[in-house]
């Protein structure tokens, strides 16, 4: 099947911001050469079926601050090179990261006044570094908490 390919590079701030709406991405592969990827706001949701984003050097995956956002993979990767899958910061931020049938290679950061709900279903999280999150829901999900070697292992916080 043919896939459609975004390349994002020289970022100075999100490569791609949705405030109060939502972004559907398909059958797609990501390149994200500098800083954040996508930024959340306002309720903002992204949903992403059958795509692989990869993101390079130690870029953020998604961002939530002072605000609230959905995260929904369905049959889809997100690479990191080290840096987070998702940051929520700030008193009232939620976030959520929903994920079915997906891969994630990378870590998440929840400040203390913010709250991130994450949910796994038949899906690989490899933690890249330690991660906080508020609530996590594991179904039929592998979390390796691993850091790409047998004898280094991350710190999961719920």
């Amino acid at each position: 099947s043919n896939r459609n390919v975004m390349r994002l590079t020289n970022n100075k701030t999100a490569g791609l911001q949705v405030d109060k709406g939502i972004i559907n991405i398909a059958k797609m592969d990501v390149f994200v050469e500098k800083n954040t990827f996508a930024e959340l706001k306002n309720g903002g949701t992204y949903n992403f079926d059958d795509t692989t984003v990869y993101i390079a050097d130690d870029s953020k995956g998604f961002d939530i601050t002072n605000s609230t956002g959905t995260i929904s993979l369905k049959d889809s990767s997100i690479i990191t090179n080290g840096g987070a899958l998702l940051t929520a910061f700030g008193t009232g931020t939620v976030g959520t990261f929903d994920t079915e049938r997906s891969i994630l290679f990378g870590h998440i950061e929840t400040d203390s006044g913010a709250v991130s709900t994450v949910s796994l279903t038949d899906s690989d999280w490899y933690m890249l570094g330690n991660s906080y999150v508020t609530n996590l829901a594991n179904t039929h999900s592998i979390i390796d908490l691993r850091a790409g070697t047998e004898e280094v292992y991350n710190t999961l916080t719920v």
